[in-house]
Order: C-alpha cells, then structure tokens, then sequence
C-alpha cells in the first residue's frame, strides 16, 4: 500500500485526536505503518504502550480496531519517530 502511506498516517493521528483529545498526542512517540497477511494498519504507541491501532482498507478509509492482531504488539517491531 504505497498511495496513501503518508495520507493514512496523519489520518490516523487526526482520528486518534478526535477520540482521545489534543492531550492524548503527547503520548504519541511512534507511528508505523504495517502490512500483514495482505492487510494494512497503522500503529500508534507510546514509548512502553500500544495506543491505537488502525486498520487499512483498500479503499484508503480507516477503522479503529478494538482488537488487534497480536503481531502488532510493541514487543513485535519498532516503530518510527512520530
């Protein structure tokens, strides 16, 4: 998924905004971006904590995931800088 890499990532955090407050982005210190088994997501984590997870679809909309795969645990990968 490559067009709307950078786009998904700051929708993701506008989502992320909108449901936890302006406060709740100071805890953001990672933003990745992840495809598995042909799926796409975006993770948001604190340095020791996953915060959201949003799936990608392939029209390029978003879904806050209540649960998740538990590859994208933060003991999984790493991340990048936000």
């Amino acid at each position: 998924m490559t067009e709307f890499t950078h786009d998904a990532r700051q929708r993701a955090l506008i989502a992320y905004i909108k449901s936890e407050g302006v406060d709740a982005t100071l805890d953001i210190k990672y933003v990745l971006e992840l495809t598995i088994d042909d799926l796409s997501y975006i993770r948001l984590a604190s340095k020791d904590k996953l915060l959201a997870v949003y799936r990608i679809h392939n029209d390029g909309s978003l879904r806050r995931m209540i649960r998740h795969p538990k590859v994208l645990n933060l003991e999984s990968s790493v991340g990048t800088k936000a």
